[in-house]
């Protein structure tokens, strides 16, 4: 077998550095001038700006040739970081040969144990920071902690299974498992004319309903999820829903001034820190800082009831009179508080609140319910 000759080596990998990079500066010129060609000569047209905010804002703030620039750099990143793997590899490569031929195997042993330590480090953190959840518990069928059971528990609503998501067993480090209602509660008096048996609550008293120049507590939805939704439940189930500590930062009419404020809730709406959103976000001087891991695939989307697509609320406030909310198609964007949206309720209760296994004959399913008496 042919040895390897490693004083070849770094002549052959200049040679590959340059070549990666000269791609990489083809490819970002070609890119960069499809899409200077493509928008100067894009025809007049009407977009629904919910679905494409996070691009509309870059353009807005962002001339062509910038974005050109931005696109080139971001193509020369990616090959430099390339060449980066590239000479690390073969920096390992030369220092192991070198520690072969030195019989120094006491180094290699240590060189190697390093690295594979560093590969699997992630892991190892993951299950030392992951609890063991007994397996008849909320908790363990999370979508965090074990989605290949469904992360979906059932909850009587007026004597009827109702399916949440349990997209959390340690909601803020709470040890309290996260369930969010899998569809919109309520809508617009539009939604109801469409289909009558759509939304029977009323949650809406007057025009407004979410108004972020007062405070959350004094908008139509939290007095809603605060009195007449907790009608649909016995009182043994609201017994066992945690108080849930939520923060606010309310961005008000004063340019660059926060308002922040803590409430504690049994029902909730989520904010869009929660919902993963990688766009303009007002709850940066918030507590709340989770991410939940089941809006990583977007999965925004959501579905009332009698399985019409309905926007819901999030409790972020944008400006003055304004609220995030989440559109038909799942985009995020802001809208007047006059807007009648509907709302997903969430909860929190004891990750080691016991469940159990049933046939569900309205359902015809076996479905995951709470085991609490």
């Amino acid at each position: 077998m042919k040895k390897i000759n490693l004083k070849k080596a770094p002549t052959i990998l200049v040679i590959i550095t340059i070549s990666i990079i000269a791609i990489g500066l083809i490819c970002g010129l070609s890119i960069s001038g499809y899409i200077m060609f493509g928008l100067d000569n894009l025809p007049e047209m009407n977009i629904d700006g919910s679905d494409f905010e996070p691009v509309i804002r870059i353009f807005g703030y962002m001339s062509l040739p910038v974005i050109s620039i931005f696109i080139i750099l971001a193509c020369l990143l990616i090959s430099i970081i390339i060449d980066f793997i590239i000479w690390g590899t073969y920096g390992i490569i030369k220092l192991v040969s070198k520690l072969i031929k030195e019989r120094k195997w006491k180094k290699l042993i240590i060189i190697g144990l390093s690295i594979i330590i560093l590969l699997i480090m992630p892991t190892i953190i993951t299950m030392v920071n992951t609890p063991i959840l007994d397996g008849n518990t909320i908790g363990y069928i999370s979508y965090d902690y074990n989605s290949a059971l469904g992360y979906t528990i059932y909850i009587k609503e007026n004597n009827k299974y109702v399916p949440y998501l349990v997209l959390t067993y340690n909601y803020n480090n709470t040890n309290n498992a996260l369930c969010l209602r899998k569809n919109v509660v309520g809508g617009s008096n539009y939604i109801e004319d469409y289909n009558g048996t759509i939304a029977k609550d009323r949650i809406y008293d007057g025009w407004l309903e979410m108004q972020s120049d007062t405070k959350y507590q004094e908008t139509d939805v939290d007095k809603y999820l605060m009195g007449e939704f907790l009608k649909r439940f016995d009182t043994n189930l609201l017994s066992k829903i945690c108080d849930t500590e939520l923060s606010f930062s309310e961005y008000g009419y004063e340019k660059g001034v926060y308002h922040n404020y803590e409430l504690n809730r049994q029902f909730f709406i989520l904010s869009l820190t929660e919902l993963n959103y990688s766009g303009t976000n007002r709850d940066n001087q918030t507590k709340n800082t989770m991410k939940l891991k089941y809006f990583n695939s977007n999965n925004l989307m959501a579905f009332n009831d009698s399985g019409i697509e309905s926007p819901y609320w999030t409790r972020t406030a944008y400006f003055a009179s304004e609220y995030y909310m989440v559109g038909y198609t799942g985009g995020i964007t802001t809208t007047g508080d006059s807007a009648k949206f509907g709302v997903r309720p969430a909860f929190t209760i004891a990750n080691n609140t016991k469940i159990t296994k049933i046939y569900d004959q309205n359902l015809m399913q076996d479905i995951y319910v709470l085991d609490i008496h």
